[in-house]
């Protein structure tokens, strides 16, 4: 499953009925890989958990293609190909490797998960609960996986890895997208290395899209962005 944009539309969304999030554009092309940066509170996961089914829209637009997603729940989501690799991992703890990807999907991926991360494969009669938090961050990529993506929401990836690892990943997303076509929107705080590993980004700070543009240009203007969005003195 390949080959639709997601885009966003004036999103508002919130909690209880508040908005934290007000207006926010963006937009994932399949084969590509884009950031969402910005401090803590921002409203990146909001974004996530928005685009995922699993916050309500307050308005706007969410879609896929030319579909509307607003109101579809994560499981219809999932089955039409917008997946989150969500910050908290989510694994179950008690099963193996092989145990927790088989449970994702009973279809056979199109993305060889042992082939994207042959640790795995070594790994894949072991317990979850035992692997360390790279293998564990590895197990929820390739879970992912199974659903055939064509959109991947990843949340906050590189929380609590070592740099190697966090490179590891971006490595395969990249591979992810430019090999299958896979859209990927990736929320990361540490901006320089989200955007090393990125074609474009949106700085997000207040709920709002506060700038845009390509890696190396956001990367070239980011003290300007912090002295004038982020509240830090360049």
């Amino acid at each position: 499953m390949t080959g639709k944009s997601l885009t966003v539309s004036g999103l508002s969304a919130g909690y209880g009925g508040v908005p934290v999030v007000h207006g926010v554009d963006l937009s994932v092309a399949p084969g590509e890989v884009v950031a969402l940066v910005g401090p803590n509170g921002g409203g990146k996961s909001t974004i996530m958990l928005t685009c995922s089914g699993l916050v309500k829209p307050l308005g706007g637009q969410i879609r896929l293609g030319d579909e509307v997603l607003n109101g579809k729940s994560p499981n219809e989501l999932v089955g039409k190909g917008v997946v989150q690799v969500p910050e908290d991992r989510s694994l179950f703890y008690s099963l193996t490797v092989e145990e927790n990807l088989r449970v994702a999907s009973s279809a056979p991926p199109r993305v060889d998960a042992y082939d994207l991360f042959p640790e795995l494969k070594r790994l894949r009669r072991r317990r979850s609960a035992l692997l360390s938090g790279g293998e564990q961050q590895m197990l929820v990529m390739a879970r992912a996986l199974y659903c055939n993506p064509s959109i991947l929401l990843v949340d906050e990836m590189s929380l609590g890895l070592a740099p190697l690892i966090v490179e590891r990943l971006f490595d395969a997303l990249r591979s992810l997208s430019a090999e299958f076509g896979i859209g990927v929107l990736v929320v990361e705080q540490h901006v320089h290395l989200a955007l090393k590993h990125v074609e474009r980004g949106y700085v997000m700070s207040g709920g709002r899209i506060t700038a845009e543009g390509g890696a190396a240009d956001l990367e070239r203007r980011w003290p300007e962005i912090e002295a004038s969005y982020l509240g830090v003195s360049a």
